[in-house]
């Protein structure tokens, strides 16, 4: 079987690269990936090729009749498309030259999009609707849809009735055998420098305002948590603004801000921390998407601290592999930490058996099985013919 996967994204995620594009090559398919990444793949079990791609969504949107006449030369029994600029392309793959299309929804874009302040509100608004229209369209034409999260596949039905024919399935970004490997042979060489870690974006909606606040909280009684943030930043004045209000309140000690880093940097990154914070407000997107990081954490033995919202509430029962609390509650947020603080020989027990939910099924190997037998579904054989499965 010949796979290619199509993306807009200049940028080496782990959904797309490890959990994807690897994974099935290791399985026996022959696999493409067309993309502008910005740093080039080496030594990969699949085959990189890479297209000019303008900056931000307007560019990568006019930049896809490149992709488009890349992807046709590569005759695959399978197009895995992942962003949303590449619907049209993948709806004219499909109903113009009659190719197998997966499409990938691995965000709530039409949220998303709700969320860019740097455009105008009636004009985010409008395109937020067209990306959902276009999505809906993508449900009715394309033979399959797979998404991240649930709740993104029901933005898709009516009266609990699927819109369009498409198979519809659910990948989880569970962590990848990469992960636990590399979190296996940095744990005993790492000592443990900090008491609390976010990994991901770092803005006012993934609630590091109320962390910080929380902070404060806990070193009003003594206790100065170090913590460890890194990941992509959402707009350029964030980390400064947030440095400067630690300033101010006298807790510039307290946190070490690290940019994004590469995927293979953090287990190591993870491992050095006691727990793990999942402080994500109340928003459309994050009442929908399941949060990666809280399945990393775990991984690497943390116990987490996470917002009470329905897609945690999935997967993270209240006192078992962490807690659940008010995403707005600053002082609630500094009581949990500080209890599971004083008490590390519980942190550390539901750590270890997050850490085995992790081992034993939260983990991206059934993920992938599910993804292969997709592809054959779609294409009328028996996985078998097709993967060393």
């Amino acid at each position: 079987m010949k796979v290619c996967f199509l993306s807009t994204i200049p940028i080496q995620t782990s959904r797309l690269i490890t959990r994807q594009c690897d994974a099935v090559a290791r399985v026996g398919a022959s696999v493409t990936l067309i993309a502008p990444l910005q740093a080039r793949l080496q030594n990969t079990s699949f085959k990189v090729k890479h297209f000019p791609c303008a900056a931000g969504a307007i560019g990568r949107l006019f930049s896809t009749p490149l992709a488009l006449i890349v992807s046709l030369r590569e005759k695959a029994d399978v197009y895995h498309i992942h962003c949303v600029q590449l619907v049209g392309c993948a709806i004219l793959l499909k109903l113009c030259f009659r190719k197998h299309i997966v499409y990938d929804m691995f965000e709530d874009f039409p949220s998303m999009m709700l969320m860019k302040h740097s455009i105008p509100s009636p004009i985010r608004t409008i395109c937020s609707y067209v990306i959902l229209f276009l999505e809906r369209l993508a449900c009715k034409t394309l033979d399959a849809i797979v998404t991240a999260d649930p709740a993104v596949l029901r933005m898709h039905t009516v009266k609990q009735k699927l819109i369009g024919k498409a198979k519809r399935r659910v990948f989880y970004n569970f962590p990848a055998e990469w992960f636990l490997t590399c979190y296996e042979s940095e744990r005993r060489r790492l000592p443990k420098k900090y008491d609390l870690v976010y990994s991901g974006g770092m803005s006012e909606r993934t609630g590091l305002s109320v962390l910080l606040d929380a902070v404060e909280v806990m070193a009003k009684v003594g206790v100065r948590p170090k913590v460890l943030m890194f990941g992509y930043v959402d707009g350029p004045r964030f980390v400064t603004e947030f440095k400067a209000k630690a300033s101010e309140k006298g807790l510039s000690d307290c946190f070490e801000i690290l940019g994004r880093v590469r995927p293979l940097e953090v287990p190591s990154l993870l491992c050095q921390a006691r727990i793990g914070v999942v402080p994500l407000q109340p928003i459309p997107k994050f009442l929908k998407n399941i949060p990666t990081k809280m399945f990393e954490y775990w991984a690497c033995g943390l116990p987490v601290v996470a917002s009470n919202l329905p897609p945690i509430r999935l997967f993270l029962r209240e006192g078992e592999f962490g807690h659940l609390v008010d995403p707005t509650d600053a002082s609630a947020l500094a009581e949990t930490l500080l209890n599971l603080l004083s008490n590390p020989l519980r942190a550390e027990a539901m750590g270890a058996k997050a850490q085995k939910a992790v081992r034993l099924r939260m983990n991206a190997e059934s993920e992938q099985r599910r993804l292969l037998r997709l592809y054959s579904t779609i294409l009328g054989r028996d996985a078998s013919e097709n993967f060393s499965m």
